[in-house]
């Protein structure tokens, strides 16, 4: 059966569809609230339709299994990896032990307490 739907219902769909929908189900940021209610962005349940997930932590890989092709987050897998300054030493360094001529653009840098 064909579900009816009203002129207004689809003029709603068609802006949702212009302006974008974002999910900010995971993000403690009342910034990221307004700049996304100032763009005439809708604010959705991650269950429903969604563009950007917009979250304060990072994305876990079950849950980017799922993303779609058009579906955009603020983070991506392993990004802790290289933002975190503990974590950028560590890797840093381990590239160095290995390729000394290509990783010389940094410092010296110690990760603590293990070094």
């Amino acid at each position: 059966m064909e579900k009816k739907c009203s002129i207004q219902q689809l003029t709603e769909e068609k802006e949702i569809q212009k302006k974008g929908a974002i999910c900010l189900q995971n993000c403690t940021y009342s910034i990221v609230h307004e700049v996304a209610m100032t763009m005439g962005m809708h604010i959705v349940k991650p269950e429903g339709s969604w563009d950007l997930w917009w979250c304060t932590t990072p994305m876990d890989f079950k849950k980017a299994k799922t993303l779609k092709k058009y579906q955009k987050t603020n983070h991506f897998l392993g990004m802790s990896e290289i933002c975190r300054k503990d974590s950028l030493a560590r890797n840093l360094n381990t590239m160095s032990n290995s390729f000394r001529d290509d990783y010389n653009f940094y410092p010296m840098t110690w990760y603590l307490p293990s070094e």
